[in-house]
């Protein structure tokens, strides 16, 4: 039995299918994201699903309902950027939830079931405290907990899993190593291809220098999202040692070459010293600190580290899309090496839904919802 059986059920083949219709129009019209095509459409669906599993199960709730709960949370997956252009002046949830209630008469669902997906979909948008706001937590039984499932579910399918981990190595290669390069604000910064490291490298800095996302996170999901946050640190450790530098020396270089958005980056990495430091207290972040600390004590290996974060950036920098440049990546990386073959599995698993990639996140989520549930 596939872990993600709910996305055969006809209302997600029917969704999903409306999706694509549409994004071929738009594809063809010039309007369509490419950070927000189908793959990004099928990583979260199949992900919302997921976590709405997890959430409902890991509460003692019973098969067909948590079953039940993950066929709505992807359809509100399918559904979400419905109405998302490549260029925007409005929030496209709005539109989204209206698309999707006139469809709503033909999909066999409840009324409640048809207020989670709407309201799921108008307010995926929000931040996670926005989320806590509106819905209340998704963990405690009682009636009609079902909207506060599906929206947390969305938001962990299309925020947490698409803003950290893996899936941020490939959009950071290629649309800071390559599109920014050729078409942005880094082309007068950067010479491309054989500086897109170096523009990888900046673009890390400040955003793990920025606001930590983790101190928003739930508690069952924290424990995840610390280590999909620890996968950029190493990716970044890799690139630094391949450029011989240290965060402060790179933060100072990236100052010097007048790095986009970089005001006040250059003083954080001094002071805080992510990688170099003990910046994260092992009793707040005890994932990401147990992690970092891991990565600085790797000696030799880090050699390999290096070469594994260089070639995955020059990979997909070049290639016409980042499903071509991970396909190169694991086709002509070097055999042998683990964190080249951890990058490669990480980010074809998330994109392809992997067995392995989902049961451990399904696991890990399941676990710390029975934790703070009691069950």
């Amino acid at each position: 039995m596939s872990r993600l059986d709910f996305q055969k059920d006809p209302i997600c083949e029917k969704t999903r299918k409306l999706v694509e219709d549409e994004f071929d129009r738009k594809r063809a019209e010039g309007k369509l994201s490419r950070v927000h095509d189908m793959d990004h459409v099928i990583a979260v669906s199949n992900f919302t699903g997921i976590t709405a599993r997890a959430l409902m199960n890991g509460q003692g709730f019973d098969d067909f309902t948590y079953e039940r709960a993950a066929i709505l949370a992807a359809v509100a997956g399918n559904l979400h950027d419905y109405h998302r252009e490549a260029k925007e002046t409005e929030p496209h949830g709005p539109k989204g939830a209206e698309f999707f209630m006139k469809h709503t008469g033909n999909l066999n669902m409840s009324p409640l079931e048809s207020t989670s997906v709407e309201h799921a979909i108008l307010h995926h948008e929000m931040s996670i405290p926005e989320l806590s706001e509106e819905f209340g937590s998704p963990i405690g039984v009682r009636q009609e907990m079902l909207p506060a499932v599906i929206a947390f579910a969305l938001k962990t399918g299309d925020g947490i899993l698409e803003a950290s981990g893996y899936r941020v190595l490939e959009r950071r290669a290629f649309f800071v190593g390559k599109e920014r390069m050729l078409h942005g604000d880094l082309s007068n910064v950067f010479e491309y291809p054989n500086e897109s490291d170096l523009a990888v490298i900046g673009e890390s800095l400040r955003r793990l220098y920025g606001k930590l996302p983790i101190d928003s996170y739930p508690d069952w999901i924290k424990g995840y999202g610390e280590w999909l946050h620890s996968i950029q640190y190493k990716f970044l450790q890799g690139l630094l040692t391949y450029r011989d530098m240290t965060e402060s020396e790179a933060a100072e270089y990236m100052e010097r070459r007048g790095f986009p958005k970089f005001e006040g980056v250059k003083d954080k990495v001094a002071a805080q010293k992510h990688l170099y430091g003990k910046h994260f207290d092992k009793n707040d972040y005890p994932v990401l600190a147990a992690n970092i600390e891991q990565i600085m004590c790797l000696g030799e290996d880090k050699d390999e580290l290096a070469e594994a974060s260089y070639q995955l950036v020059k990979n997909i920098a070049q290639a016409e899309t980042p499903e071509d440049g991970i396909d190169v990546y694991g086709n002509f990386t070097p055999i042998g090496n683990p964190f080249a073959q951890d990058f490669y599995n990480g980010m074809s698993g998330y994109r392809e839904g992997s067995y392995k990639f989902i049961a451990d996140f399904e696991t890990d989520v399941t676990e710390a919802v029975r934790r703070i549930s009691g069950n």
